[in-house]
């Protein structure tokens, strides 16, 4: 029996080493604020320049410019921007054209517009238009075509 009860003792040494005892916390009589937090201003956000859009834009207007009010009916698409060149397509029902543009002095200008051959001559103007836009366009002086 002795040993049963070295061996409760122990058990209880060991047993009671390991408990954590924790003292409950003192609460105060009087309740303390925290803090009010301060909230920083909002960050001010600077709206997203939509290219597309402003493209869409100076295309029709140079459009109407060139082919009269009626060509304010026409759907304009954006095909592609590179840089300060882009190219894309003008329809209405009856069908449609393309339309090359080159960004100059921080405004959409139309480069070309139509259907089929690219005139050599309308791209003098514009030496770094991408060859991925315009791969070759035709030399009406030396009637030959000309890769770019």
């Amino acid at each position: 029996m002795n040993k049963n009860k070295i061996f409760l003792v122990l058990f209880s040494i060991i047993f009671l080493s390991r408990c954590q005892f924790q003292t409950p916390p003192v609460i105060p009589s009087t309740p303390t604020l925290a803090p009010t937090p301060t909230l920083a201003p909002a960050p001010t956000t600077i709206p997203a320049i939509d290219e597309t859009s402003i493209i869409k834009s100076a295309i029709k207007q140079a459009l109407i410019a060139k082919h009269g009010p009626n060509a304010g009916n026409l759907n304009i698409a954006v095909s592609k921007i590179i840089g300060d060149y882009s190219s894309g397509g003008a329809s209405e029902q009856g069908g449609g054209g393309m339309w090359f543009a080159a960004k100059v002095g921080g405004q959409w200008k139309l480069v070309w517009d139509g259907n089929g051959t690219i005139d050599c001559q309308d791209l003098v103007n514009y030496p770094n238009y991408p060859t991925s836009l315009i791969p070759e366009c035709y030399n009406f002086k030396t009637d030959k075509s000309v890769k770019r």
